[in-house]
């Protein structure tokens, strides 16, 4: 059976999301407490481990607990787990020049002080090129870790979609109107877009244009005789990083 670390950082990112934070506790907390047996270990990090960023159903799945220097106690128990400040583990005792030392709990039947270790450029090379070497070995070896450049087809998947669902007479169009039509074209891919707010479904798009060196703009509309400004893009920018992506793959 192989083994499988699922590592996620900053995970308060995660849960505190406005549509699919709930979703993802309930599935990390699943998986936290049956993928053990087999073979998947979870593993998250935060800044902010209090009820709000990462409730105690998920701190309660994890036996091994790790805390760098905090601020108070009871922050340090929120990590280390209840009664931890009683057993004398209190991360915020440790100084400032303690650089990677932190209270390790659950790995033993001692807890106690730990040093961790910064890999330099060097010892990461040789970290990386012995994964590399691993992988090839198992043949799970793909994509960008294997010289393989991605097809030009699918990274611009997203400046077709977009010209496919804007109509010729439209020259500026919201970005939250463009992804509701996006979801109608192609449902499979950009349907949970469609189900965020407002907001996060404009700020989603913007995300997946940036790479392209598009941007968003207000544009104005007039709603029931009043003026309404939102986030949007030119369709001449969509045209122009399409030509400019095809003279690219025609030269290559």
């Amino acid at each position: 059976m192989p083994l499988v670390l699922f590592v996620v950082d900053e995970v308060q990112e995660y849960l505190m999301h406005p549509v699919h934070g709930k979703t993802i506790l309930d599935l990390l907390v699943f998986l936290a407490r049956v993928a053990p047996a087999v073979g998947v270990s979870v593993m998250t990090a935060t800044q902010k481990p209090d009820d709000t960023a990462c409730p105690s159903v998920l701190r309660d799945q994890h036996q091994a607990r790790f805390a760098l220097r905090v601020g108070a106690y009871q922050v340090s128990e929120t990590i280390l787990g209840a009664g931890s400040y009683g057993e004398g583990l209190d991360a915020s005792r440790l100084l400032k020049s303690h650089k990677g030392v932190g209270l390790l709990k659950g790995m033993s039947d001692d807890a106690g002080i730990v040093r961790t270790y910064l890999a330099d450029g060097r010892d990461a090379e040789t970290i990386l090129s012995r994964a590399q070497a691993l992988r090839q070995a198992e043949g799970t070896l793909s994509g960008d870790a294997a010289g393989e450049a991605p097809a030009d087809a699918a990274l611009a998947t997203i400046l077709d979609d977009i010209a496919a669902v804007i109509g010729k007479g439209e020259a500026k169009i919201w970005s939250e109107t463009i992804v509701d039509r996006l979801a109608q074209h192609r449902p499979e891919v950009y349907g949970p877009w469609a189900e965020m707010e407002p907001k996060p479904k404009a700020e989603q798009l913007t995300a997946a244009l940036k790479p392209y060196g598009i941007g968003t703009d207000q544009i104005g509309r007039r709603i029931d005789g009043k003026t309404v400004n939102k986030r949007g893009i030119e369709r001449a920018h969509i045209a122009k990083a399409i030509t400019e992506r095809n003279k690219k793959r025609d030269a290559g």
